[in-house]
């Protein structure tokens, strides 16, 4: 939607637009192993301790690692 490929980059304009209006999201940065034991990041928000996620998106595997 916002042309950025980056989620950590999506959530951190994400946080800017919400907290204009107020909300107090936080972003969460995950890890996980992949099957072919490659580390993947991910980045999702999180308002009153619950994700906020698009309709596709899974974190189940993701270790927290930071919040921001």
């Amino acid at each position: 939607m916002l042309g950025i490929n980056s989620c950590f980059k999506i959530c951190l304009s994400q946080k800017i637009i919400f907290s204009t209006f107020g909300y107090d999201v936080k972003i969460v940065s995950g890890i996980r192993k992949t099957e072919n034991n490659i580390l993947d990041g991910h980045a999702w928000l999180s308002y009153k301790e619950k994700p906020i996620l698009e309709s596709n998106e899974n974190i189940d595997k993701y270790i927290k690692s930071f919040v921001i």
